[in-house]
């Protein structure tokens, strides 16, 4: 992660406000936090591989990378899926034997994301 940005980018920008809007509860309900610090970083490789070209990732371009990373999370919250990136086959959202881990704070998630997707600047305030 310490070389990630080394061409100027924001992926730890983005990281970072993602991390924020997490730890605010203004994307995730307080008493279902259904999604942890290593989902957001995941998301983060996973968008990474997606828009490999730097340019994507010039700093003026970190409103458009936030709300891509945004949508992108609420498709897996909606699914009930987080793909690890490191192991093929294997959902975060899901324990080992595949049960999803806490159902109805991955909906009570989807529903804060979609909210900010509508409504960004409602959580910049």
């Amino acid at each position: 992660m310490k070389e990630i940005d080394k061409d100027g980018g924001c992926r730890k920008e983005c990281l970072r406000i993602l991390k924020k809007l997490r730890e605010d509860n203004r994307c995730c309900p307080p008493n279902k936090p259904a999604l942890a610090s290593f989902h957001l970083k995941i998301l983060l490789f996973w968008q990474c591989e997606t828009y490999p070209d730097s340019r994507e990732w010039d700093r003026c371009r970190l409103p458009e990378r936030i709300m891509r990373m945004v949508a992108k999370l609420k498709q897996w919250l909606d699914d009930r899926i987080c793909p690890h990136y490191f192991i093929n086959g294997v959902n975060l959202f899901a324990d080992k034997s595949g049960k999803l881990k806490d159902h109805d704070g991955l909906l009570l998630t989807a529903t804060e994301v979609g909210k900010f997707l509508a409504f960004p600047n409602n959580f910049f305030e």
